[in-house]
C-alpha cells in the first residue's frame, strides 16, 4: 500500500473509523483521494473486507476515477469494493432481490414486478403516446411540443417524493385556497386604481392581506411569509417595490379585472399533470419497466417496508461512504439513511444537507411546461 498525502483536516478525515462523518468539501480539494485513504484505513485499521464497502458516487466517471485511484493505493483489492452510482447501485439491487420490488394486485391476481429499466427515448415515447390521448380542453394540450418539459418535470416531482396523489392534493389545496381567498382580495383591492408609491401607503393596503393569510396552510403560509418579507424590506428602504414585487408573483386578475389568489389555470395544469404523471406510472407498471428514478426510489420504499432487505444489505455491505450529496439530491441521502437504519430505531431526525426543501404546495413544482 502506497503512502498517501494529505493535509491536516483530510487526514483527521481519513482517520475517522468508526460512526457517521460529513465532510464539506469544494471541487477540486481532493474528495476522491480522501475517500480512497479513509477506505485503505478501513481496511487496515478493522476487520473488515473489500466486499464489505460500498462507495457511491454520481456518475459513471466519478466511480471509474474512484476505483482507478483506490487501486493505486492499494493494489486489487480496489476491485472487490462495491463503487457505483446511487442509481446504478440502486438497480443492482432491484436485479439482485426482485422479489421485493414484486407487487401482486389481490383483485385481479395480475403480477407485477420491476423487470427493466428504460432509457430517456423510451420515457419519451412513452409520454409523447399519454399526451397524445388527451382532449382538445385539456388544460396541457399544448404539452405535445414540448414532452421534454413535461418529462424534466415528473423526475423533479420524483426527486422530491411527490407522487401523482400527492399532487394531485397539491393542486385541489391550491384550488381551494384560491376560493377562499380571493373574494376577499378582489373586494379589498377593487377600488385600487393605481398602488400606493410609498411604503406607508402600501403597508396599509396590504395588512389586511397579511391578515387574511395569517394561519393558513399550504401556498397560503408561503405567500403569507413572502409578504412579511417584503413587507419588512419596504419598511427598511421606504419604498413600496417590495410590495409591488409581492402583488405581481402571488396576486392576478381574472375577467372581471379583479385581483385574486394566485392564477387557478396554474393549478389546473397541475392537476392535469397529475393525471399524465399517474398515466406515465400505470404504463411503466403494465410492462414491468422503471425509470431513472425508480432506481433509487423503489428501493428507499423497499428499505423501510422490508426489514429482511435492509438487515441483509447492512450485513454484506456495513461499510458505506458517499461522495457528492447536496441539497437537490435529497432522495440520495435518503437511501443512504434508510440502508443505515438499525433494528428498532427512529430513521435520524436530522438530514445531512441543510438546504431548505421544496415546499410541498408549490404551485407548478420544478415545471418549464407552462
Amino acid at each position: 500500500m502506497r503512502e498517501i498525502k494529505l493535509n491536516d483536516a483530510q487526514a483527521a478525515a481519513a482517520s475517522h473509523i468508526y460512526g457517521p462523518l460529513l465532510v464539506l468539501a469544494g471541487p477540486g480539494t481532493g474528495k476522491t483521494q480522501l475517500l480512497s485513504a479513509r477506505i485503505a484505513n478501513i481496511l487496515t485499521e478493522t476487520d473488515a473486507n473489500p466486499s464489505n464497502i460500498l462507495c457511491l458516487t454520481f456518475t459513471e466517471n466519478a466511480a471509474l476515477n474512484m476505483r482507478q485511484r483506490l487501486s493505486s493505493i492499494i493494489g486489487p483489492d480496489a476491485y472487490d469494493v462495491h463503487i457505483a452510482t446511487y442509481h446504478g447501485f440502486g438497480s443492482d439491487i432491484i436485479r439482485t432481490y426482485p422479489q421485493y420490488f414484486e407487487e401482486i394486485d389481490l383483485t385481479t391476481g395480475k403480477d407485477t414486478r420491476l423487470e427493466r429499466p428504460i432509457d430517456a427515448l423510451q420515457r419519451i415515447q412513452i409520454l409523447t403516446d399519454i399526451i397524445g390521448c388527451l382532449p382538445y380542453d385539456s388544460p396541457l394540450i399544448g404539452a405535445r411540443h414540448y414532452v421534454k418539459n413535461v418529462s424534466h418535470t415528473i423526475s423533479e416531482l420524483k426527486r422530491y417524493s411527490l407522487t401523482p396523489s400527492k399532487l394531485r392534493d397539491i393542486a385541489e389545496d391550491n384550488l381551494r385556497l384560491v376560493a377562499e381567498l380571493s373574494p376577499f382580495i378582489g373586494e379589498h383591492l377593487s377600488g385600487v386604481k393605481t398602488f400606493p408609491g410609498t411604503a406607508e401607503k402600501s403597508l396599509a393596503l396590504f395588512e389586511p392581506i397579511k391578515d387574511l393569510l395569517h394561519g393558513k396552510t399550504g401556498l397560503a403560509s408561503d405567500a403569507n411569509e413572502s409578504l412579511g418579507a417584503a413587507m419588512n424590506e419596504a419598511i427598511d428602504i421606504n419604498k413600496s417595490k417590495p410590495l409591488t414585487d409581492w402583488k405581481n408573483e402571488w396576486l392576478h386578475r381574472d375577467s372581471n379585472r379583479l385581483f385574486e389568489f394566485t392564477d387557478p389555470s396554474q393549478h389546473y395544469r397541475l392537476l392535469e399533470l397529475a393525471k399524465i404523471y399517474q398515466s406515465y406510472q400505470e404504463a411503466l407498471a403494465a410492462s414491468q419497466l422503471y425509470d431513472f428514478e425508480d432506481m433509487i426510489l423503489r428501493v428507499i420504499e423497499a428499505l423501510k417496508s422490508n426489514d429482511e432487505l435492509r438487515f441483509n444489505l447492512q450485513e454484506k455491505i456495513p461499510v458505506h461512504l458517499a461522495r457528492r450529496i447536496s441539497g437537490h439530491k435529497r432522495f440520495t441521502v435518503r437511501a443512504c439513511q434508510r440502508a443505515r437504519q438499525q433494528p428498532g430505531k427512529r430513521k435520524p431526525a436530522k438530514h445531512l444537507c441543510r438546504r431548505r426543501r421544496r415546499p410541498s404546495h408549490l404551485r407548478f413544482p420544478g415545471c418549464t411546461c407552462q
